[in-house]
């Protein structure tokens, strides 16, 4: 079973969380965004 990881969107149309990620370290946001594509893939 696949998921797939979507990101809340405020009303005005941003996403806080992408924001977020967007304003760590390189490094940690090819950390974070590989959890989040080992997420997708999850398969019980």
């Amino acid at each position: 079973m696949n998921f797939e990881v979507e990101y809340f969107q405020k009303d005005d149309g941003t996403y806080p969380v992408e924001d977020f990620i967007l304003s760590q370290e390189y490094k940690m946001q090819a950390k974070i965004f590989r959890m989040l594509e080992l997420l997708e893939n999850h398969i019980n």
